[in-house]
């Protein structure tokens, strides 16, 4: 079966770390972790306390990844947009977690981590396997990075090396951002 991805809005995300405090809520078991996946268009600025796995080398990295969000229950990636790299690295994470679970869950390593969703027990008051399914959710954020900084890019409880100006000349043409102002077109006219 597929794993299931949602997206999240940056306003609900920011409601989850402000219902806690970002380093309490991407630190504690059983919380949340922000995975950023832009490559160079990293620099500017980024979530607070977000991990860094650039997607050029997601992939190798996705092992190391899936360990250190084990526990969490809400994990939510992003790119600039999370239009390509966010969404493929989301299911690719959802993807390499559920296969990890699942070798788990057949081994007997996941007392505690499962719930169940619902279903009949059997004369025996056992639940069948089918009624098992993991806890953790997994979130694209809707309108990546650049929603995001246009939303908080000024908050520094939940945004991280912020700078406007760097932001606004990695946006592609046409994206939508009040921060691609008249400074960055002056800039691109001094560089063109």
């Amino acid at each position: 079966m597929a794993p299931i991805i949602r997206y999240i809005t940056p306003q609900d995300l920011r409601a989850i770390l402000n219902k806690n405090s970002p380093k309490a809520a991407l630190h504690g078991p059983g919380s949340l972790a922000i995975i950023d996946v832009r490559d160079s268009d990293h620099v500017g600025g980024n979530i607070r306390d977000s991990l860094h796995y650039p997607s050029g080398n997601f992939d190798v990295t996705l092992p190391e990844i899936v360990r250190k969000c084990w526990d969490k229950e809400h994990v939510v990636l992003h790119c600039a947009l999370s239009q390509q790299r966010g969404p493929k690295a989301a299911r690719r994470y959802a993807e390499v977690r559920e296969k990890e679970w699942d070798r788990k869950r057949t081994a007997g390593f996941l007392d505690g981590q499962m719930e169940y969703l619902g279903g009949e027990k059997d004369s025996e008051g056992q639940r069948g396997e089918a009624d098992l399914a993991d806890k953790q959710k997994t979130y694209i954020l809707t309108g990546g990075f650049v929603k995001w900084q246009e939303l908080y890019g000024s908050d520094e409880n939940i945004t991280a090396d912020y700078v406007a100006d760097i932001v606004s000349l990695l946006l592609p043409n046409g994206a939508s951002s009040a921060t691609r102002g008249t400074r960055a077109q002056s800039l691109d006219l001094k560089l063109g």
